[in-house]
C-alpha cells in the first residue's frame, strides 16, 4: 500500500496521483481507492486511472499508479484522498 496522497485543491478538474511500490518481487496487479470526505458542500473525486509503473516500453513494472479527479468542487473544507495498492510475487 502506497501512502495516501490528499488533494492539494478541491476544484474541479484537479488530479492527483499516487503511487505503491514492490520491495522485491514481480508486480501482479494493483489498484487505487478515493476516500471522499463526506458531508455537504465538500469536494467528490473520480478514480480516473490505474496502471502499472514505470508505463515506458520495455521497463519491467516496480509498483503501480493510480489518478483521480476532481468532479464535484467543494464549498466546504475536507479533501478527498487517493491510495494506491500493488500485490508483488
Amino acid at each position: 500500500m502506497g501512502t495516501p496522497q490528499t488533494f492539494a485543491d478541491n476544484s474541479q478538474g484537479t488530479s492527483q496521483t499516487a503511487t505503491a511500490t514492490c520491495g522485491a518481487g514481480h508486480v501482479l496487479g494493483g489498484g487505487g481507492v478515493i476516500d471522499n470526505p463526506g458531508g455537504a458542500g465538500t469536494a467528490i473525486a473520480a478514480l480516473v486511472a490505474s496502471n502499472p509503473t514505470p508505463t515506458t516500453d520495455g521497463l519491467t513494472a516496480t509498483g503501480w499508479s493510480a489518478t483521480g479527479t476532481i468532479a464535484n468542487s467543494a464549498v466546504s473544507p475536507g479533501a478527498p484522498t487517493i491510495t494506491a495498492y500493488v500485490v508483488c510475487g
